[in-house]
């Protein structure tokens, strides 16, 4: 089976993690316009689903990531 380069699942990590911290702020910016007892992730769902993916994506690629080479001592 062929092996994916780590690179690949750094990227996605650090895709998924700034997609994270984009929807955290984009709701918290939201939320200050809203009245009392309205919902602010109910029009994020896109982002938050997004965000979701990524992560499950990255954490299956690290299972057919390539091992680093060993350092001989």
């Amino acid at each position: 089976m062929k092996k994916i380069d780590p690179i690949w699942t750094n990227i996605v990590f650090y895709a998924s993690l700034i997609m994270g911290l984009f929807t955290l702020y984009s709701i918290y910016i939201s939320r200050r316009g809203l009245p009392p007892g309205a919902c602010p992730v109910e029009s994020h769902t896109e982002k938050i689903a997004i965000t979701i993916v990524l992560a499950v994506g990255y954490f299956i690629m690290t299972f057919f990531t390539k091992a680093p080479p060993k350092k001989e001592s």
